[in-house]
């Protein structure tokens, strides 16, 4: 069977995350998805400064990520929306040895290559569709709202067929139950289609014959030598406990 793991509340930033247990080039692409300005199949909404997020997105994958990737260092790992492969360098520093990223945007791959880092241009739904392999865990590195509603579902279909027995896929979301940050992401960007709360992330699973879905919020705060890091920490965290009070 395949599973998923976590529990879903307020995130401080609207964000939340789940984790569900159970080679054509972009411009040659089967699948044509809804997304075209800021597609999903590339890690598009990441820092401005490439290079700066190599510091800063390893902290947000271990604060966030860690107890839910596989214990088998051994794993085989596929990173979707891998871009420059950040989430590949956070793997390849805890010690996972068989990690692959795709992404559609050669430039981001480029990156990564140029670091040494297994990242291949790919789009995710045709990479899978023909894939032989099968994966412990799939990660989503670019944030699903990208994606909508039938896209998302059709790609669990996709890739829980290229899950091992017990595989995972861990992915991320803006947190639609959040009634300050939600009708701001919804409109702010071209392509974001869907919104999704823990709930509905279940059902989403569910449809698709996973096992189990926990959903879980994210923390963004993770600059610690950064004095306004906790303040921020602090004033979303209030805002989390009203929004729990008001809306629970």
């Amino acid at each position: 069977m395949t599973n998923a793991t976590g529990s879903q509340s307020f995130a401080d930033t609207g964000a939340t995350a789940a984790v569900a247990i159970s080679d054509s080039a972009a411009n040659n692409e089967k699948y044509q998805l809804a997304g075209t300005v800021s597609p999903w199949t590339t890690f598009c909404e990441g820092m401005t400064d490439i290079e700066k997020g190599y510091s800063y997105y390893p902290r947000q994958y271990k604060r966030n990520y860690s107890k839910h990737l596989p214990s088998d260092k051994n794993a085989n790992i596929l990173v979707v929306s891998a871009g420059p492969g950040y989430f590949v360098m956070f793997l390849n520093g805890l010690g996972f040895k068989n990690v692959l990223g795709i992404d559609t945007e050669p430039m981001r791959v480029k990156y990564a290559t140029d670091r040494d880092l297994n990242v291949t241009v790919a789009h995710a739904f045709d990479f899978l569709a023909d894939s032989k392999e099968t994966y412990d865990s799939i990660i989503l590195e670019q944030e699903i709202n990208h994606l909508t509603r039938q896209e998302f579902l059709d790609f669990l279909k996709i890739a829980r067929n290229r899950l091992s027995k017990g595989g995972s896929i861990i992915l991320n979301a803006t947190n639609y139950a959040n009634p300050i940050t939600s009708p701001d992401h919804l409109a702010h960007n071209l392509n974001h289609f869907s919104g999704w709360t823990g709930h509905s992330l279940r059902q989403a699973f569910k449809h698709t014959d996973f096992e189990s879905c926990e959903c879980f919020p994210l923390d963004n705060y993770v600059l610690y030598e950064n004095p306004l890091n906790y303040v921020a920490k602090g004033i979303t965290g209030l805002i989390s406990v009203m929004l729990r009070i008001t809306f629970r």
